[in-house]
């Protein structure tokens, strides 16, 4: 670049003249800055310590084992078995309950439920009698026993 007032040369940016000291043309503006790209941190997703809370305690339902099935089952041996007397009454007595149990549980008193009711107590009543019975035959033995009379006395051999 040169002085326009004394020709002298001078750097490309003076803003005066070395030589005569005249006020050169004022520089050109600075460019503008370039927008320089802005880099945005990506959110954070907000983490929040996980909140536990004390296990619920949840009781286990058992599966049922009182049905009209088993009742009806029980209800039957009770009468197959109620010539010995105290296995036919164990078995009524435990169609009886099993029968109970269903009921409770919200069963109803139809098909097999009704024939276990039927047959248990059935079982129940010949179960008794033939206790009864056996009691009796045993009275009746010991008493024939002790009076001496068998009936294989009475013949001579």
């Amino acid at each position: 670049m040169y002085c326009k007032n004394c020709g002298a040369q001078l750097p490309d940016n003076a803003v005066f003249c070395t030589e005569c000291g005249a006020q050169q043309a004022a520089p050109p503006p600075p460019p503008p800055p370039q927008p320089q790209p802005t880099y945005q941190q990506p959110q954070q997703p907000v983490y929040q310590q996980p909140v536990y809370q004390q296990p619920q305690y949840t009781p286990v339902v058992a599966a049922s084992t009182a049905d009209a099935g088993s009742a009806f089952t029980f209800g039957l041996l009770s009468l197959i078995f109620c010539g010995t007397g105290i296995l036919g009454l164990i078995f009524a007595i435990v169609s009886k309950n099993k029968l109970k149990a269903y009921l409770a549980e919200g069963g109803v008193l139809a098909g097999k439920a009704k024939a276990a009711k039927i047959l248990s107590t059935l079982g129940l009543i010949f179960s008794i009698f033939m206790m009864v019975y056996i009691v009796i035959a045993i009275i009746i033995a010991i008493i024939s026993g002790l009076s001496g009379y068998s009936y294989y006395s009475s013949y001579n051999w």
